[in-house]
């Protein structure tokens, strides 16, 4: 053990570069933060040279932007303006004042996908601050989205939104997007949207409360970064409210000295070989047991799970076995749930996204069990990647399952797995005329669910065309997957236990 002082330094050191790391929110509640890539962005251009390119764009679609008198016409006129936008990576200035005018006529006329694509493709190719350029589109849509694909658009928007406000600990902004989520909620008349949402809200006045209790000590901290004390709050807050490790942990680490405390220092440099990972997992694991609080509970042994889950490839003989009954032991009741709802055909599907064209497909093991990831196959070329084929892949009481191929040949294949101790909780979907592209988000099993605070989200894979749509998200185990299919896949729906 270093002495105390040595301890201090070295952790300090650490901090800085975990507070660099991605947030949690990005990757994994329980994950190590991997290196960030960053992207290559241009700086706006001035305004001469947008005042300039306006002229010329209005000079090129000049006939077309006085024809466009009705709605149709001027969305039919922001998705080209888009489309050009995207094809003009060479003119900065035109690449940047179209993805403007597409998202203006967007919003003009309730398009939420064209108007938040565009702040997307703006934020790929510019170096800008898309937060309040996206508040002031949503809260400008909010007015004119008003049919019920918009309002369920509108409503996925918010939730992204939401996301970032709630990592940012900016609730006044995120309490306004949930006023506005539901209500896009009830226009869009989606009952599982609604439901969802109905659930954020109450989930945002918890998390306000728990910072309220912080709030002191993050002053604090501004003053004195290295009190233990103030850390020892906020880091709590971090990793059990927030599920954020990334930048808890190291704040534990300064804290006051606990059994905690001491897990979070080994942390810092996290063991590589499989009998100190091993070894980790139980300290995780005992601790999970001494604790009291349930939430806590949960939070810690998620974290144990983790480490298990890395251990085990390389684990034989008795560690093996102990490892797998462990995680065995903490899906088994939500099995339970899983086999009964299948056999009762207590079963409900998310909304369907997607054209609706193609042979229709339902996958799901008869026997009962948890969808955990995906053999995704890709196609590309001019038109850009998208999703050609989806073979889900479950884990049942026996074992895992692999489900069928749906789409026409796989293509590349790429595989998404959760990792031990977790299922898939929901997708993100893009899809405007095909299934462009998708991010998967995992959560805990947690007793006979999954824990929606417990969770981690996938890379994005494939094409970027649309706006995000979610399909399940509201901790409800999912048991299989409906959609349709001809050369590739055009739709996609989640089925889950009610």
């Amino acid at each position: 053990m270093l002495h105390k002082l040595q301890t201090t330094s070295l952790i300090v050191a650490l901090l800085f570069a975990a507070t660099a790391w991605p947030s949690a929110t990005a990757r994994g509640a329980d994950e190590p933060a991997a290196a960030p890539t960053v992207p290559t962005l241009s700086d706006p251009p001035d305004d001469a040279a947008q005042a300039n390119a306006a002229k010329l764009i209005h000079d090129l679609f000049g006939t077309q932007i006085d024809v466009a008198k009705t709605n149709i016409a001027k969305d039919e006129l922001a998705k080209k303006l888009l489309q050009q936008g995207i094809d003009s990576k060479a003119d900065p200035a035109g690449q940047f004042v179209l993805y403007k005018m597409a998202r203006d006529l967007a919003v003009g006329v309730g398009d939420p996908a064209v108007a938040l694509q565009s702040i997307d493709e703006t934020a790929r190719a510019f170096r800008i601050d898309t937060y309040p350029m996206r508040q002031e589109t949503l809260a400008a849509l909010a007015k004119t989205a008003i049919n019920p694909i918009q309002s369920r658009a509108l409503a996925d928007a918010a939730w992204t939104a939401l996301d970032d406000a709630l990592a940012a600990d900016n609730f006044d902004v995120a309490k306004l997007l949930a006023t506005q989520g539901l209500a896009a909620a009830k226009r869009g008349k989606d009952v599982d949207m609604l439901r969802q949402w109905t659930a954020r809200a109450k989930d945002i006045e918890e998390l306000e409360s728990a910072f309220d209790d912080v709030r002191a000590a993050l002053t604090t901290i501004e003053q004195k970064p290295l009190d233990p004390a103030a850390n020892s709050a906020v880091g709590h807050y971090r990793i059990f409210v927030k599920g954020d490790w990334d930048t808890g942990l190291p704040m534990i680490a300064l804290g006051k000295d606990s059994p905690l405390q001491a897990l979070a220092i080994v942390e810092m440099l996290p063991p590589a070989e499989p009998e100190g990972q091993l070894k980790l997992a139980d300290a995780w694991w005992d601790l999970a047991d001494s604790s009291a609080d349930a939430a806590e509970k949960d939070r810690l042994q998620g974290r144990a799970l983790y480490w298990y889950g890395q251990s085990l490839p390389n684990l034989t003989g008795l560690p093996k076995a102990k490892v797998e009954k462990r995680l065995q032991d903490v899906t088994g009741k939500v099995f339970a749930r899983v086999q009964a709802a299948v056999r009762g055909n207590k079963l409900q599907y998310t909304s369907t996204v997607g054209p609706n064209r193609g042979v229709g497909f339902i996958d799901k093991p008869d026997e009962g069990a948890l969808l955990v990831g995906f053999e995704i196959g890709f196609g590309g070329g001019n038109e850009g990647q998208y999703v050609r084929s989806i073979r889900p892949l479950f884990l049942g009481a026996r074992g895992e399952i692999q489900g069928s191929t749906h789409g026409g040949g796989r293509g590349d294949v790429l595989t998404v797995r959760a990792r031990e101790g977790f299922a898939i909780g929901g997708l993100t979907l893009k899809a405007p005329n095909r299934i462009e592209g998708l991010s998967v988000t995992f959560m805990q099993i947690q007793g006979i669910g999954l824990n929606t605070r417990n969770a981690y989200t996938s890379d994005w894979y494939g094409g970027h065309g649309g706006t995000n749509i979610r399909l399940g998200g509201s901790g409800a185990p999912l048991v299989g997957i409906a959609g349709k299919a001809d050369n590739t896949l055009q739709e996609l729906a989640l089925m889950q236990t009610r």
